[in-house]
């Protein structure tokens, strides 16, 4: 998967990539120029900055940003001088990013909605196991996991 930088700004900026503070140089943009990063959701977590070398101007993007969206546009700010700010542009359908970390949570949160709905449930003896479409699904009982286990009284 890829994203676009496009530097629509009046200055050079540099973009870069890292985490944790550390960042290494992935290209300079001078103005009207574009690259395409190449994103890999499998990758450590990384961020990726945009700066200009001059007064301290830079600003950091999260992984996610980046993921979100195909194309970031690198505008002038002009309510602060000689300042630039991301412009976010042509966001990903939903499920397009075949990020694992999004299907994993969007699988989650299917599943507690149908246990939450009744959809999937449970019977008297502490658990179940359902075929809904060719899926077993199993799932325990409240109760199961609240009564301690060979207690004596």
């Amino acid at each position: 998967m890829k994203t676009k930088f496009i530097n629509d700004s009046s200055l050079t900026i540099k973009l870069m990539e890292g985490n944790a503070g550390a960042f290494r140089g992935i290209c300079e943009l001078s103005k009207t120029d574009s690259y395409k990063v190449e994103v890999n959701p499998n990758a450590t977590y990384r961020e990726y900055m945009a700066a200009t070398g001059s007064k301290g101007e830079r600003l950091i993007l999260s992984e996610e940003e980046v993921y979100k969206h195909s194309t970031i546009r690198i505008v002038d700010d002009y309510s602060k001088p000689e300042k630039f700010r991301f412009q976010f542009e042509n966001p990903r359908v939903e499920g397009e990013t075949h990020a694992p970390r999004q299907l994993l949570f969007k699988w989650w949160d299917k599943l507690i909605s149908r246990i939450r709905s009744g959809e999937v449930g449970s019977d008297e003896d502490g658990g179940s196991a359902k075929s809904r479409g060719g899926q077993n699904v199993v799932t325990s009982h409240p109760d199961a996991e609240s009564s301690p286990k060979g207690s004596g009284g």
